[in-house]
């Protein structure tokens, strides 16, 4: 069992900085992004319910959401293979978010600068 998923979860860095936040940081977290520009908030909002990477969410289009069925198609940059999508389910007032918004164009949804994130 030693290659366990979870016998190979970490909490801590090995400079033992902890690699998650806690439910009051995140309660903080999503508090701070509701008095946020509303593409902030978005962006926020996808980071907190999803728990996906910053560099997945800035890679995230207009084709990745299917807000109907309450999925984001993300391109996992773990993964060695080349394309390797996974779905991730998300809530319904998320899915809501991105249904109300004016997408236009196939870049990123947000204003977010994710020049540096992007793999």
């Amino acid at each position: 069992m030693s290659n366990s998923p979870v016998n190979m979860m970490r909490l801590y860095s090995a400079q033992s900085e902890r690699l998650y936040l806690n439910s009051t940081e995140v309660d903080r977290f999503l508090h701070a992004a509701n008095d946020a520009p509303e593409m902030v908030r978005l962006f926020a909002l996808t980071l907190a319910y999803t728990g996906m990477r910053l560099s997945e969410a800035c890679c995230l289009r207009r084709d990745s959401i299917q807000a109907d069925a309450r999925v984001l198609s993300v391109l996992s940059l773990k993964k060695r293979q080349k394309r390797a999508v996974r779905e991730i389910p998300i809530p319904a007032e998320l899915a809501l978010a991105f249904m109300s918004l004016d997408l236009e164009g196939g870049g990123w949804i947000g204003v977010i600068d994710c020049r540096r994130y992007r793999a």
